[in-house]
Formats: C-alpha cells, structure tokens, sequence
C-alpha cells in the first residue's frame, strides 16, 4: 500500500488520489482482515448478522503517509463479504438501503446477491452510469473432503 501510494504521489503530486478497499482471509483460521482508504462502506455478512465497515481513511495518493481504516475478524463458512465501487454505492441514500437489500438476497448465490444490487443500482441510475459500477460479493467454502479434487496432467 505503501509502494502504491508513493507511485501515486510521484506521478500526480497529490493532485489524483485512489479509494481502495481490500480483504486478505486466512483460510487456516478464518482471520480477516479488511483495509479501507477513502473506500465506501462495506459489508460482512454472518449468519443473520450484518455489519458495516465505513472507509473514513483518506483515499491514497494524497498524503505521503496513509492510514488505512482496518478490521479484523473471524471468518466461518458461509460468512461474506460484500464490497463496491462509489459509483454503486452513492446511488443509495443510505447503508441501510444496501443492507435491506442483502438481507432481500441473503438466501440467494454471491454471484446473484452481487447483480441484484447491481441491476438495482443501474435501475436508480436509469441504465445511464455517471462512474464505474462495480460489486463484489465473496462467501467463504470450505474445501469437503467427500469431493475428488483430481491435478490435470500435461499430455
């Protein structure tokens, strides 16, 4: 983030910054971490819980050092995490809006939970986006030892 940032500033010296919103998981242990500069909210989902993390970093490229908004959790099969571009979010009054929606799609795959909100997004946008539109919704699944996992072998 560091590197990033730096490049950041040497190219456009502070005058373009860059939100960024990442989640490193530890499949061993379920910990997760979720980092935010200048992000909008995100949004874990476990069980029928739903919390919400808020970016209030500043995005990178602005300042020499950062500060990344962070939160660490653990993660149990079938959690998830969901997350998205501005250009999705702003379209929504509120978190609320968002997280009425997860819990509408809750039941549903992350693929469709992601392009339902999606699909809702464009529709307040009347099919015309002003900026990138971009969601992302990812369950952890734990790996079943019933199933055959078979290496493809090179001819």
């Amino acid at each position: 983030m560091r590197v990033v940032n730096g490049a950041m500033l040497s190219a456009t010296g502070g005058e373009s910054f860059a939100t960024l919103d990442m989640g490193v998981v530890d499949l061993w242990t379920g910990e997760t971490r979720i980092t935010k500069f200048g992000a909008c909210s995100s949004f874990v989902v476990q069980g029928q819980k739903i919390s919400r993390m808020t970016g209030e970093a500043l995005p990178i490229g602005i300042m020499e050092q950062v500060y990344p908004a962070e939160k660490v959790l653990i993660m149990e099969e079938d959690d998830r995490i969901l997350m998205m571009s501005d250009g999705v979010a702003d379209l929504f009054a509120t978190d609320d809006d968002v997280i009425r929606l997860i819990q509408k799609y809750r039941n549903d795959t992350p693929q469709m939970m992601a392009e339902m909100i999606l699909q809702e997004a464009m529709d307040r946008q009347q099919y015309a986006p002003a900026d990138d539109m971009t969601v992302l919704c990812v369950q952890l699944a734990l790996r079943h030892p019933s199933r055959q996992y078979k290496k493809s072998i090179p001819a």
